[in-house]
């Protein structure tokens, strides 16, 4: 089994902690700011490490990892989730608010646009081990099509196309070159899908009220 600082969870255990202790810190000395701070910390961290980590999971490192992986995967989508609306609602009280706090603001738009790479790379992870635990390994060591998605040039996919894949259904609400070829992958993007349509309505509609703020 591989060492518990090489899974994928690692980064959000790591995150979670450093949000709590960001919090808590930030409660003593400036309460109105604690979640938003202990917000950003969550996202901050948890991008850091995943986007160092990510890029240099090859194929390989992926298949042979992907079922020694067994927490609840649902359950981190929740509590990323929890985190996102938080952030969210954070930036529109600050906003709603006759005389916002800048740095409430500032905060509050920092984590709205963390919150967006966060669960999209939170995705990219999911599709990753989701993919490579349910395909079936050939005599050549390649996954079959029953990892349920087909990546165009014949490569087994790695880390980085994993990100790819998740951020184009993030900025699009669909997919562009991968083809879906399982009922249960399609499942996972139509979830996605339609969280990330909703996810940048709210991101437009965040923008236009700090305009609409800037201006008054």
């Amino acid at each position: 089994m591989s060492p518990f600082h090489t899974t994928r969870h690692f980064g959000f255990y790591a995150a979670a902690g450093a949000a709590l202790l960001a919090g808590l810190g930030a409660a003593l000395l400036t309460p109105q700011l604690s979640i938003s701070i202990g917000v950003n910390a969550f996202f901050l961290v948890y991008l850091g490490f995943m986007l160092r980590l990510v890029p240099r999971k090859s194929a390989q490192t992926l298949r042979r990892h992907a079922a020694e992986d067994d927490a609840p995967a649902p359950i981190l989508l929740l509590v990323m989730l929890a985190a996102v609306v938080v952030s969210a609602a954070t930036l529109f009280v600050s906003l709603a608010g006759e005389h916002a706090s800048p740095v409430l603001l500032i905060l509050g738009i920092a984590s709205v646009v963390l919150g967006w790479f966060a669960i999209h790379t939170m995705w990219a992870m999911h599709y990753a081990y989701e993919y490579y635990s349910v395909g079936a390994a050939g005599r050549d060591g390649r996954a079959d099509s029953e990892g349920g998605l087909d990546f165009p040039g014949g490569e087994d996919p790695d880390g980085t196309a994993f990100l790819y894949f998740a951020y184009v259904i993030g900025m699009t609400a669909q997919t562009a070159d991968t083809n879906v070829t399982s009922n249960a992958m399609r499942r996972l993007v139509a979830i996605h899908g339609v969280f990330s349509f909703f996810f940048n309505t709210v991101l437009v509609a965040a923008a236009v009220n700090i305009v609409v703020s800037l201006a008054n």
